[in-house]
């Protein structure tokens, strides 16, 4: 009989401090295989290998339909992973030198990736400034980088709670890299928390940090810590990735990175320019051109429409966007519109 077996998201049970969430995601949705192993059936597909029992089982465990033609049934404890066991499964699950390989990462992804572990070889102090045009694929090579350098603990820094929610989405499914093989099954997905409340126990901020491997957050609410928390909280991590890295000069930002100035940093941005003129901090370790970015068909022409108003502009911008928005998704396109305040005053609700 042909297995024909499927199955949900599977996460390990929420931890919370403070209102701030630490996720697992223990088993990705998507199509399993059945299989043999040291006399007994198991499950498995490019997220890992999961034994299967007809009961309750003391590990997560599949339990399988009658007709092996269904959604598998998951019993067993759905525990988050130690961080460290996280980190102890990435060793030699990937391949360096053959991360350009058909079906595998773009070139600008494999030589930024590249440019950081010589970079950080080199020991200099300064943050690497990584510069990647939009479409290149900067999330991505930010998982690789966690996989191939194992960080103890990372922080990534973005401007907005869009961005903390897509980029912390990516690292807990770890994007496109098991799914595509440049991940060996064998890999656990990290446990990932988000700030999304303000810190005020330095305790409960440790805690939180040390429960995982990364943590997504936006100046704001770290700068609407109580002090010792926030304190506490920065000690935790070995590493700094800063998103969008253009916004580093502000001051909300810079009292962030000004803390790891004994840590390992690294800024990503695609627009190394700034407007006022003030420069982005670190020192350039890679940069893909954008006529490159641009003849690899890495994004497509900018259909730029003007806007001119007399009163309303933000109004009317609105409505085109939305406009453009449901025409787009009208014809198939599976897109989103995103948009952003130029200023957010923080709270305790959501920063």
């Amino acid at each position: 009989m042909v297995a024909n077996l499927r199955t949900d998201d599977v996460w390990a049970v929420p931890q919370r401090w403070q209102g701030n969430m630490v996720s697992q995601l223990l088993v990705p949705a998507g199509s399993l295989s059945l299989g043999e192993e040291s006399e007994s059936r198991v499950v498995h597909n490019a997220f890992g290998r999961w034994p299967t029992a007809a009961g309750q089982a003391d590990n997560l465990t599949a339990h399988l339909p009658d007709s092996l033609n269904g959604e598998a049934q998951w019993v067993g404890p759905q525990k988050a992973s130690a961080p460290q066991e996280v980190l102890d499964s990435y060793a030699e699950v990937m391949q360096l030198h053959d991360l350009a390989r058909e079906g595998g990462l773009r070139p600008p992804q494999v030589g930024a990736i590249h440019s950081v572990l010589g970079y950080w070889y080199s020991q200099l102090p300064e943050p690497g400034l990584i510069v990647m045009p939009t479409g290149t694929g900067k999330t991505e090579t930010m998982l690789t980088l966690l996989v191939a350098c194992r960080p103890p603990r990372l922080l990534v820094l973005v401007p907005s709670i869009a961005l903390r929610d897509q980029i912390a989405d990516k690292f807990e499914s770890l994007g496109i890299l098991q799914r595509q093989g440049i991940v060996a099954a064998a890999a656990l997905r990290p446990c990932v928390g988000r700030v999304t409340r303000r810190f005020t126990d330095a305790s409960e901020a440790r805690a939180f940090a040390s429960a995982c491997n990364v943590v997504v957050a936006t100046p704001s609410v770290l700068n609407y810590c109580a002090p010792e928390a926030r304190e506490a909280l920065l000690c935790e991590f070995s590493h700094l990735i800063v998103d969008e890295a253009h916004h580093a000069s502000a001051s909300t930002w810079t009292s962030v990175i000004r803390r790891f100035e004994d840590r390992r940093v690294l800024l990503f941005t695609a627009t190394p320019s700034r407007e006022d003129g003030q420069e982005i901090p670190g020192r350039t370790i890679f940069r893909y051109p954008l006529r490159r970015a641009q003849a690899e068909n890495y994004f497509t022409r900018i259909d730029y429409q003007a806007v001119l108003s007399l009163e309303g502009n933000d109004r009317k911008i609105a409505e085109l966007a939305v406009r453009r928005l449901r025409t787009d998704l009208k014809a198939g396109y599976d897109h989103l519109l995103m948009g952003a305040r130029e200023h957010r005053q923080p709270g305790s609700r959501d920063s």
